[in-house]
């Protein structure tokens, strides 16, 4: 069998060795030593979601870790009218502003002073009201993916470029429910709470939009957005296997700030290997007051957001077929047994089984991340739930 095995792997090898052998060695046209590039995340919002600033920086290539928050800043609005609010750190490299009140016909820049004694400052920037949200739909295409379309219009015709973005949340559930736990060393096998069964059974997951989605109707004589798909869940995610929510918030932007995300959205879809075409510099509207060529990534738009939300229940999709392979192992009940399979707790006793002297003869286990919901999502059930 190992021969024969040999023989299936070596053409493989000897076809990997000589893909490997034609390609160039790559060179990075950035100077390794200049990624420490301020990296600035953020929207001016005037309307009632909070002002959020994240402030980072470059990870070099052979650096391990990829999130370098930029601290110990100090984060401002101004107006050129005068007003302005001070953000305060609530993480490490994020910021976070008051209720800030628009002035009508006020422009707005962001200015950071960073730890080392730069200040950078964003250029003024109109305020740029995001209509209403007319209508988030979904349909389950002919492959019976969920595709999760948004409508919005301006009757002035004078948005046209659209951003948005989303938070995401979902129920699911473990494979099995866990009538016991064991205890080494102490008790052994334990009859498991009824609460904290419930606990590793019901879980939530969050998470925030990674993509960038944006859309425009300059071409367009009147300024409507029509069913444009903003999320795709394919057959057998996860995120539709009990329950799920997206609550969807929209950016009306500037043609600069929209040219901005759309070079930045061709670049990052671009990264899938060294043989594409290498990203271009976008054109920030950031930069360093004493250096101007100093390299900043980020885009500050300023205005209202508008925001909506759905939720989708599996029982209203056809064929929906999510499935969590987890096999079960019996596991007689003697205690050298039971402390070599659930000693470690890789695996999580699930159920009792009996003779017909009611003597438990057998527990049944399954890996814990089939038993336990806690080790990838929340057992807390969101406010909104």
């Amino acid at each position: 069998m190992l021969k024969i095995l040999r023989y299936k792997i070596l053409p493989f090898i000897i076809l990997s060795l000589v893909i490997l052998s034609c390609r160039e060695e790559y060179i990075s046209p950035v100077n390794p030593e200049s990624q420490n590039l301020l990296v600035v995340e953020g929207f001016l919002d005037f309307g009632d979601e909070p002002t959020i600033v994240r402030l980072s920086r470059t990870a070099r290539l052979y650096d391990s870790i990829l999130f370098k928050p930029e601290t110990a800043a100090q984060v401002y609005v101004e107006s050129d009218m005068g007003a302005r609010w001070d953000l305060f750190s609530i993480a490490p490299g994020v910021f976070q502003a008051p209720a800030m009140t628009h002035a009508p016909g006020a422009n707005y820049r962001l200015v950071v002073n960073t730890f080392d004694g730069k200040t950078y400052a964003s250029d003024y920037v109109p305020y740029v009201e995001s209509p209403a949200i007319d209508s988030i739909s979904w349909i389950q295409n002919r492959d019976k993916n969920v595709e999760i379309k948004v409508t919005t219009h301006n009757d002035n015709n004078d948005t046209r470029y659209y951003r948005w973005d989303y938070t995401e949340t979902w129920e699911f559930h473990s494979s099995y429910f866990s009538d016991y736990f064991y205890e080494f060393p102490g008790r052994g096998m334990v009859e498991r709470p009824w609460a904290e069964r419930d606990s590793l059974y019901f879980c939530w997951k969050t998470i925030p939009s990674s993509e960038i989605i944006i859309s425009n109707t300059s071409k367009q004589e009147q300024d409507i957005v029509k069913d444009f798909t903003v999320k795709l869940i394919k057959n057998g995610e996860q995120r539709l296997s009990v329950r799920y929510h997206i609550r969807l918030k929209q950016y009306g932007l500037t043609k600069e700030a929209f040219e901005y995300w759309q070079g930045l959205k061709k670049n990052t879809e671009g990264m899938g290997s060294i043989f594409d075409p290498q990203p271009s510099v976008n054109v920030s509207n950031i930069r360093n007051i004493n250096n101007p060529d100093e390299v900043v990534i980020g885009f500050i738009s300023a205005g209202k957001t508008s925001a909506s939300e759905i939720f989708i229940n599996r029982n209203q999709l056809q064929d929906w077929r999510y499935t969590n392979f987890c096999p079960e192992l019996l596991v007689i009940n003697l205690s050298d047994s039971l402390k070599l399979h659930f000693g470690n707790g890789s695996l999580i006793p699930t159920y009792a089984l009996y003779d017909e002297n009611f003597r438990i003869t057998h527990y049944v286990g399954a890996s814990a991340t089939c038993v336990d919901c806690r080790l990838t999502g929340s057992p807390v059930k969101p406010s909104f739930w």
